[in-house]
C-alpha cells in the first residue's frame, strides 16, 4: 500500500511538473492538490501527522504583485506558483483584485 501511495504521489507530481511547462495552471493546480490529497492520505495511513502546507500564491516574471487566484485577470499568461512567503520576500505587494480580499 505504501509503494502505491508514493506512486501516485510521483505520478502527480510529474504531471504538474508537465502542465506548468504547457502554461497550463489550472491542470498544474488540479494535479498539485491530488499529489498533496495523496500525500495527506499516505501520512496519515502511516499514523503520521502531515505539516500544514505552505499557502501558494501566482507571481509573473517582472511582476509587482502577487495573486491568489491563476484565474485572476490581472495576472499574465506566464505565471507561476509560488509560496506566499517568497513572493513577500521578493517584495511582492497583493494584487487588489483578487489577493487584497
Amino acid at each position: 500500500m505504501k509503494k502505491a501511495y508514493l506512486g501516485a504521489v510521483l505520478f502527480c507530481a510529474l504531471g504538474c511538473i508537465y502542465f506548468i511547462t504547457q502554461a497550463d495552471i489550472l491542470w498544474a493546480v488540479i494535479t498539485a492538490a491530488l499529489a498533496a490529497a495523496l500525500a495527506y492520505l499516505f501520512l496519515r495511513a502511516r499514523g503520521q501527522q502531515p505539516a500544514s502546507p505552505a499557502p501558494l500564491v501566482y507571481i509573473t516574471p517582472g511582476g509587482s504583485h502577487y495573486h491568489s487566484s491563476p484565474a485572476c485577470p490581472h495576472i499574465g499568461a506566464k505565471a507561476q506558483a509560488v509560496t506566499l512567503k517568497k513572493a513577500q520576500r521578493q517584495g511582492l505587494k497583493p494584487c487588489g483584485h483578487c489577493a487584497g480580499r
